[in-house]
């Protein structure tokens, strides 16, 4: 038997573009404002490694995972209090 599956509850900044269908529960919700930081975050990186020698080959699961974590960067530094 396998273990069960955590899923752990990731603060996704709510809708990117707030709509009528707003409600976490409404599948018409679309895309996360996490996602979206994450999608312009990936185009970056890309494009960063790109122009380094290696390319991109092999390496879209790595990048997508530090686009992920740019994205969770830069909703934590909304939450910040500022002066």
């Amino acid at each position: 038997m396998s273990e069960p599956q955590v899923q752990l509850m990731i603060d996704d900044g709510g809708n990117a573009f707030p709509g009528e269908c707003s409600a976490a529960s409404d599948p018409r919700r679309g895309m996360s404002l996490r996602d979206w930081f994450a999608g312009m975050a990936f185009s970056n990186v890309v494009t960063w490694t790109h122009d380094a020698e290696d390319g991109v080959e092999g390496e879209l699961e790595r990048l997508a995972s530090v686009a992920y974590e740019m994205a969770d960067a830069m909703l934590a530094e909304r939450t910040k209090v500022k002066p």
